[in-house]
């Protein structure tokens, strides 16, 4: 009920009007959604936003070890 209170009112003489505009862009873009959802889940807290980093980070570097670890088994051509 409370969100559609306004939903028909259209008012463009009011002070506010551009910076309701911006407003409304920022809450409709995706990017910006996703990154609140981000920080919610994985960066609420040090603790928590640390131990994500970290589990990155040794994905990232077991991929690294995997990559290179095919490579040299992979045999060499001349």
């Amino acid at each position: 009920m409370v969100n559609k209170l306004c939903l028909g009112v259209c008012d463009d003489g009011s002070y506010y009007t551009e910076i309701a505009k911006q407003v409304i862009n920022y809450y409709n873009d995706s990017f910006n959604k996703s990154h609140s959802n981000l920080r919610r889940a994985y960066f609420n807290n040090m603790w928590r936003g640390t131990a994500t980093l970290v589990a990155a980070l040794l994905l990232i570097l077991t991929l690294i070890q995997a990559v290179t670890s095919i490579i040299d088994v992979l045999p060499r051509r001349k």
